[in-house]
């Protein structure tokens, strides 16, 4: 007997080895599908994940820009003309414009309650669903409002000769 291996095993052996070559080229390929839909999902996370960080640290700033306003509007006449106010009046409106250029925008409210962009805190004597008054401006971050203004509404309450009709 040699030691040769006869046909019949090295053709065995060459089917073995292609055997296994297929089970770990389809494991490959597997593999490389799952890291390639793991990077997009990862990619489609982070631009998600980017604006709502984006959103979040807005409305942080929020009580800040608040509070800027609020002192603003109690200054002393005589101190309005002071350097040191007049200095911080331009770092409130730097501030406020390097938000506004990122995409914060103050909600404007018009005479219509829109309780997409309004909480109505009271209603009070008025015309009915109108804005009579600001107690806390809205926001809103690239089209989403991330604070309500709150207002007051007009309640249009019925008087005597409204009820005699």
């Amino acid at each position: 007997m040699s030691d040769t291996p006869t046909t019949e095993k090295l053709q065995q052996q060459i089917e073995d080895l292609q055997s296994q070559l297929e089970i770990m080229t389809n494991t490959a390929k597997r593999t490389m599908a799952d890291l390639q839909n793991l990077q997009k999902r990862t990619q489609i996370e982070r631009l998600q994940l980017y604006p709502q960080a984006q959103a979040d640290l807005m409305i942080e700033f929020l009580p800040v820009i608040d509070n800027f306003q609020r002192a603003f509007e109690n200054i002393p006449e005589s101190l309005k003309t002071d350097n040191w106010v007049q200095g911080m009046t331009q770092i409130e409106k730097q501030f406020t414009d390097i938000l506004n250029k990122t995409g914060l925008e103050e909600i404007v409210p018009d005479t219509d309650f829109n309780p997409n962009e309004h909480e109505a805190l009271v209603e009070v004597e008025g015309e009915k669903n109108q804005v009579i008054q600001v107690f806390e401006k809205g926001y809103r971050f690239k089209d989403k409002v991330i604070r309500a203004a709150k207002v007051s509404v007009g309640n249009s309450p019925a008087g005597p000769s409204d009820e005699l009709r």
